[in-house]
């Protein structure tokens, strides 16, 4: 059922299966349920824990004040995370506070009615980041969760657990000490970008260097690459599982999530699994993708995963700043815009650019990165990954 597997070095006794998935929201308000293939929730349930991102409250509480856009799903949508198999859920996000305090305390108490191990957030900022450490055969697993991203929690919780890398290291320390073996779920970085910033991969790096084993990522919404550094596991992104917010119709590689099993010991991660699914929003279904497009996937990700190599990763990311200047990172026109329209937009969006590079250090760095990518661009020195394909949703009927 998984589609590659990778080992890193030999086992030392028994293994467990620890498998994450990226960003999901079972349940958008005016949606039908979810239709999984059986034989995803068949991998799904091989797996020893399964943990997803639950990009938003599964609340009924309202809107918090001054929020834009909000993301949240009825209380009994909880049904859909058990029915893929999930075990537990991450709510260290930059969403779970869409809906307030009263949100956040609700959606802890569905999961946990549901039985679901939860993580990354709490009634006090002590529960928030405490550690969920679970036994197995191979050992035991300590597993934290944090967002690195969007607004801060509230002074008074509940809320999510911002990180603090200081505090983090710390726990890292403590928790190797005692004898566990540690990961960590970071929901951080750059939207739809297909290679982690370089201050995003250092942060991630320095959490391996304090005796982090594993560091799972997301929150990109499309799947970037994977790395192992000292015999642990770096994965930048993971992408969607199933997030059906309009505007991703129209962005490439947001309906292609990557599943991944991690296989541990007592020392630390063996192999890893891959496994990509797709996520039809229009027809409501999370699929396996087909044999042919499952290889096309696993080339793609190696290509992403091969360029963190030292000489090839600023100019790969200078590339990847690039694209996403020059709005590479659109699907094909939906057929509900006219040509005029989505020329409008693609204008919108360069423009946009060089506005924010005189607002904000992200939009500067992504400017000047995307000026020093060119010269090689123009001259045919171009990074061969492609992002993830064009979403199929944006090409049959656009948003619903």
């Amino acid at each position: 059922m998984w589609q590659e597997r990778r080992e890193i070095r030999p086992a030392v006794g028994p293994t467990a299966l620890i498998g994450f998935a990226g960003d999901a929201l079972l349940g958008f308000p005016g949606e039908r349920a979810v239709f999984v293939q059986p034989e995803l929730q068949t991998l799904v349930r091989e797996c020893d824990e399964f943990f997803i991102n639950q990009e938003g409250a599964l609340t009924n509480a309202p809107p918090a004040p001054g929020k834009s856009h909000t993301f949240r799903v009825a209380p009994k949508e909880i049904r859909q995370v058990t029915a893929l198999g999930a075990t537990g859920v991450s709510l260290a996000n930059n969403h779970v506070l869409d809906h307030g305090p009263e949100g956040v305390s609700q959606t802890l108490d569905v999961c946990r009615e549901a039985g679901l191990r939860v993580l990354g957030a709490g009634q006090t900022r002590e529960e928030a980041v405490q550690p969920l450490v679970m036994e197995h055969s191979a050992g035991t697993l300590a597993l934290m969760a944090f967002f690195h991203c969007g607004e801060r929690p509230p002074a008074k919780y509940p809320g999510p657990a911002r990180m603090d890398e200081e505090e983090t290291r710390d726990q890292i320390a403590t928790l190797r000490a005692a004898g566990h073996v540690v990961g960590v779920i970071y929901h951080g970085g750059e939207e739809f970008f297909g290679i982690p910033w370089p201050r995003r991969r250092e942060l991630l790096q320095r959490l391996i260097r304090a005796g982090a084993q594993l560091v799972i990522g997301h929150h990109a919404h499309v799947v970037q690459g994977w790395e192992v550094m000292d015999k642990e596991v770096i994965a930048y992104g993971l992408g969607n599982l199933y997030f059906n917010s309009p505007r991703h119709h129209i962005l490439r590689g947001t309906d292609v999530g990557l599943v991944l099993g991690v296989e541990i010991d007592r020392q630390g991660p063996v192999a890893v699994r891959e496994c990509f699914v797709r996520a039809d929003r229009n027809a409501g279904r999370l699929n396996l993708l087909e044999q042919k497009e499952a290889l096309r996937a696993i080339r793609q990700l190696r290509e992403l995963s091969d360029v963190l190599a030292p000489k090839s990763y600023l100019r790969a990311w200078r590339h990847d700043c690039l694209m996403r200047v020059a709005s590479r990172h659109l699907t094909s026109r939906p057929p509900e815009r006219s040509r005029f329209d989505w020329f409008v937009l693609r204008v919108k969006l360069f423009l946009n650019f060089f506005r924010q590079a005189f607002r904000s250090t992200q939009g500067r760095d992504i400017v000047l990165a995307a000026l020093r990518a060119l010269p090689g661009w123009l001259t045919g020195r171009r990074f061969g990954g492609k992002p993830f394909g064009v979403s199929p949703d944006a090409k049959r009927n656009g948003p619903r």
